[in-house]
């Protein structure tokens, strides 16, 4: 794992040890259960880890990421406990309505030593007034709603997205100025493949 991350990314001893104890978790876990489709393992370092990794790289390169972070439909733990790894000063609450991935994200906060992580066993748009999330769930129309619930009314929402996905939203906000873009960075997950970290808040009443 850390010969793929490097020179892309760099983690200490403890961000790497806790790294592989998750790693070890997954694959132990995705023998019984779904947590991840992908089953060749230099595709999850690459697909998982390293996309989470670079995208918080790009993410803290934007804004001025809080002490507060909420995951939205955290999954496995992708971007949710690799944030809590990346950043072990804030506090990371993992929202999933999965009672099973609940369990594997209770057992990897406790595996990964991981003492500021949070697992919230509910649905997303069922929490109010949150400042500052990430997720890689599809930016689609469902879960736009699902976010637009839940945020406060200066609320940020991170988003993982392929270049596709970030010109298709281009394309939607000029019929729907739903959602406004702040900021955004893309990075390069392999050669010819870009991805991207797009940066929004709700467009409020007050706002033309």
């Amino acid at each position: 794992m850390e010969n793929f991350l490097s020179p892309k990314i760099n983690l200490n001893e403890k961000q790497m040890k806790a790294t592989n104890a998750h790693l070890n978790l997954l694959l132990k876990w995705k023998k019984v259960h779904n947590l991840t489709s992908l089953i060749d393992l230099e595709d999850l370092y690459k697909f998982h880890y390293l996309d989470c990794f670079l995208g918080l790289k790009t993410l803290e390169s934007l804004v001025e990421v809080p002490g507060t972070i909420f995951d939205l439909g955290s999954g496995p733990g992708f971007p949710g406990l690799l944030a809590a790894v990346y950043w072990p000063d804030k506090e990371v609450n993992l929202v999933e309505s999965s009672s099973k991935k609940c369990s594997f994200l209770k057992l990897a906060c406790s595996e990964m030593n991981l003492h500021r992580t949070n697992v919230l066993g509910q649905r997303a748009e069922a929490l109010r007034g949150i400042n500052f999330a990430i997720t890689r769930a599809t930016f689609s129309e469902k879960t736009r709603y699902m976010m637009k619930a839940c945020l406060a009314p200066k609320g940020k929402v991170a988003c993982w997205v392929s270049e596709q996905q970030a010109t298709e939203f281009k394309q939607d906000s000029q019929k729907k100025a739903e959602w406004v873009l702040e900021k955004e960075g893309y990075y390069e997950l392999e050669p010819g493949h870009r991805r991207g970290i797009m940066v929004f808040h709700v467009k409020q009443a007050w706002e033309k």
